[in-house]
């Protein structure tokens, strides 16, 4: 190919069309497909339809116009609206995406499908993302100096401006983020600080609840099964909603905006324990001030989390209740074990990062181990189940029975034990009678009675010593009680035996005889009988040997007298 030069403009001679210099070759086969590769954009499509929990990881970095296919930019752009409106990237809603767009539903249907087909390990995404990035910035690159090349032959160009705004519009292609860019902003970083400039950081620290919990750290309301948990979780939303004390103690400086999601109770039972704890706190449940929800997200899901974020944002959440969390890392996620804190804690850390994050502070109802040495024992962070909760809470509450549940009344004794990071610390005997479901569906109650440990000690000093003595004076009434029959036996006995004597009387050695008494015991039944008028003294003869007689005392039965029991 001849480099023919203008003599006017020392420039490339024109092309034959007028358009572009043939020195460019503008018809070369390897410049008629811009640089592209589809199959790499179909696979990312395919691993997002399958796995879209990889979307954090490229939305922020990824474009449409970065694909080259007009179908896929259409995909990806379905893709990006779902995602930040927080509904979920599945093939099926995507297809229906693609039909408003103008597809045919089978064809809609043929191109996810295929996509999915082609998927990649999803581990690839980074590689796959960077990639298109990589051929989006060279045909940006081809774009722009094509653009400058038609400027320049057509006469709209001056030596200075055209270079620096050329140099200019390269750097801001080459300085695209990628994923690896992403990454490399996140480097780990010690952070080092001076004594000087790290003393003067100011940190403000605010309760949610004086004395008990604190706004700004990640807490736990942990105990064992059928313990309060989420009844007491209720009642700390609507206290911070309400700004009325917790538990009818413990005083709520301001209100707060709250949320509490529920997985595990059911709606009618959020909704009738949150109508007792209103009706303790004397405010309608519509001035509860507490969003309620009913759905967990799943901590190993992007999708819900994305949702999750969302839904603290619009509502401007200052502390979210989340009701249980084993619900939130077990339910759909097979392969995640409760016990490896290397699994737990990057979940932990995830969820408290997003709730924090948005000014949200986090607080998950959680379940003890189910083997406790001493059910009411007082509860301790160790009892909570799963690897790593106990190590990663900033705060806590715990209860545990102080003692058996009372069904006759519907009372809960409880131990309750708060603390923190943050230097709160505290432990209460809180009694709760709950009531008892009527036929009528009424007769629930929130009724809370709290008392200080050693107010419950004295409590339960005063409680020992009561029932030590009324152990003692049943224990006294019970030997009391048998010594009284044994009496009546003996006393019945020894009537039996006058009524067979002649003129129904005898002496008190004839009776000892008789009978098989001792004669001190003999003569304490004589006695009973004397005072009760059944027998009475008399004096008559007994033999003295030798013929001779003497006076003695004996005992005769009155007539018509008997022994009742």
């Amino acid at each position: 190919m001849v480099k023919a030069r203008s003599k006017s403009r020392g420039l490339p001679s024109l092309s034959t069309n007028g358009d572009l210099p043939n020195v460019i070759a503008i018809d070369a086969p390897e410049l008629r497909s811009p640089p592209s590769n589809v199959e790499i954009e179909a696979a990312l499509l395919g691993s997002i339809l399958n796995d879209p929990g990889i979307l954090p990881a490229i939305v922020d970095v990824l474009k449409p116009s970065d694909f080259f296919r007009a179908a896929h930019q259409t995909v990806y752009r379905i893709i990006l609206e779902l995602y930040r409106r927080g509904d979920p990237v599945e093939p099926l809603i995507v297809d229906d995406g693609l039909v408003r767009c103008g597809w045919k539903k089978h064809d809609a249907t043929f191109l996810t499908s295929e996509l999915q087909e082609k998927s990649a390990h999803s581990f690839n995404h980074a590689f796959h993302t960077d990639t298109l990035i990589e051929l989006s910035r060279e045909r940006d690159f081809v774009e722009e100096a094509t653009q400058k090349l038609k400027d320049i032959y057509g006469g709209r160009w001056s030596p200075g401006s055209t270079l620096e705004s050329f140099i200019a519009r390269l750097t801001e292609i080459k300085a695209r983020p990628t994923t690896t860019n992403a990454v490399a902003a996140k480097l780990f970083s010690l952070d080092m600080k001076t004594s000087d400039s790290f003393f003067r950081e100011v940190f403000n620290v605010e309760w949610f609840i004086e004395g008990v919990s604190v706004k700004g750290e990640t807490g736990a309301i942990g105990g064992p099964s059928k313990s309060l948990k989420t009844s007491l979780l209720i009642d700390y939303a609507i206290s911070l909603g309400s700004a009325t004390p917790f538990l009818g103690k413990f005083r709520v400086p301001r209100p707060f905006r709250v949320g509490l999601i529920s997985g595990e109770s059911g709606r009618r039972v959020i909704q009738a324990n949150a109508k007792q704890v209103c009706i303790s706190r004397e405010i309608p449940p519509s001035e509860a001030g507490v969003y309620w929800g009913f759905n967990l997200p799943r901590l190993t899901d992007a999708q819900h989390l994305a949702v999750l974020r969302k839904t603290i944002a619009d509502h401007g959440l200052e502390c979210l209740c989340l009701d249980p969390f084993y619900l939130m890392v077990l339910a759909g996620s097979a392969g995640v074990d409760a016990s490896n804190m290397f699994q737990m804690g990057p979940m932990l850390q995830d969820i408290a990062s997003l709730c924090l994050d948005e000014g949200c502070t986090p607080l998950l109802a959680h379940h003890f181990t189910k083997k406790r040495d001493d059910p009411f024992a007082t509860p301790a962070l160790g009892d909570l189940a799963y690897a790593g909760i106990g190590q990663f809470m900033r705060q806590w509450m715990l209860v545990a029975p102080r003692q058996q549940f009372d069904a006759e009344t519907g009372k809960f004794y409880l131990h309750f034990c708060y603390g923190g990071s943050a230097g709160h610390c505290g432990e209460f005997a809180v009694d709760i009678e709950v009531g008892k479901l009527e036929s009528d569906f009424d007769g629930r109650k929130w009724v809370v009675t709290i008392a200080s440990p050693s107010q419950e000690r004295q409590t339960k000093w005063q409680l020992q010593e009561e029932n030590r003595r009324r152990e003692a004076e049943a224990k006294l009434a019970a030997k009391e009680a048998e010594t009284s029959r044994l009496e009546r036996e003996g006393m019945a006995k020894v009537v039996s035996f006058l009524k067979r004597q002649e003129g129904h009387q005898g002496t008190a050695n004839k009776i000892r005889e008789a009978t098989g008494f001792n004669l001190d015991k003999v003569k304490r039944l004589l006695f009973l009988l004397v005072d009760e008028a059944i027998v009475c003294e008399v004096r008559t003869t007994a033999p003295k040997g030798n013929g001779a007689t003497q006076d003695v005392t004996a005992y005769a039965l009155n007539q018509g007298m008997e022994v009742t029991p």
